[in-house]
């Protein structure tokens, strides 16, 4: 503390109001992430995610989330958008229609060109695709 430039570090500190002290609150890193993940969850469905063509140029489908989340998250995107029919024929996304949760379920419906066909399954095949679910306060 005599010297310039001195630090002082610390770390594992529970601060508390009051004359008792309770028990310092250890949590695993698992608790820590899980409690994270009800604010903000960023997903990669991968390949595989299985949806279905609602309309020509919409798709629809749901990802389980890892945790409960706070509140139902609004969502987005990040990263790369593409789709394949289930006959193989690329669609091209345009960008989210709409997205809605409850806090355990996303629901994501995307639109895109005009190359499906109502009632066909659909699937993601881009692993670059990210949905960004945020439930901040």
């Amino acid at each position: 503390y005599t010297t310039n430039d001195a630090t002082f570090e610390l770390t594992g500190v529970q601060l508390e109001v009051g004359s008792v002290a309770t028990d310092f609150e250890h949590r695993s890193f698992g608790q820590e992430l899980a409690l994270c993940q009800r604010y903000f969850n960023k997903k990669n469905p991968q390949y595989g995610r299985i949806g279905h063509m609602y309309t020509s140029s919409a798709i629809a489908f749901t990802m389980d989330l890892p945790c409960e989340m706070r509140a139902s998250p609004t969502i987005t995107n990040e990263g790369g958008l593409y789709f394949a029919r289930q006959n193989g024929v690329a669609l091209g996304l345009t960008g989210i229609n709409h997205g809605s949760a409850d806090t355990t379920t996303a629901r994501i419906s995307l639109d895109v060109n005009s190359n499906g066909t109502a009632g066909e399954s659909a699937f993601i095949w881009s692993g670059a695709t990210f949905y960004v679910l945020d439930a901040e306060l």
